[in-house]
């Protein structure tokens, strides 16, 4: 699934400048296009920032959403009326903590 998106996002970055190149042209604008064709010659290292960023920001969006998932649970274990149900929260609660230490992990990957 990251690779996919990786690719679509590459491919995106790369359209949305040949267009930007594009209408440099079609202003006469060719500074701009003389600017552009040396980001597009870098677009390697910009691509993986961009990437790395926007991995960043779904791997903190899964984090967030266990967090919240997390307090919800701990809110209704606050008002259950049976061991069973204790039990199945906390259960839910710690595959929740498995999942949040994954997070972490992928996250401090991609921190460096």
């Amino acid at each position: 699934m990251i690779n996919r998106d990786a690719e679509l996002l590459a491919e995106r970055w790369v359209d949305d400048y040949l267009d930007l190149f594009n209408y440099a042209g079609t202003i006469g604008d060719v500074e701009w296009q003389k600017e552009i064709i040396e980001i597009l010659n870098n677009s390697k290292a910009l691509i993986q920032h961009e990437i790395r960023t926007t991995i960043m920001q779904h791997l903190w969006h899964k984090y967030d959403l266990v967090n919240e998932k997390m307090l919800e649970l701990f809110s209704k274990m606050k008002h259950v009326n049976s061991s069973v149900e204790e039990l199945s929260i906390k259960e839910l609660i710690w595959n929740l903590k498995l999942q949040r230490i994954d997070l972490a992990r992928r996250i401090k990957t991609y921190c460096g």
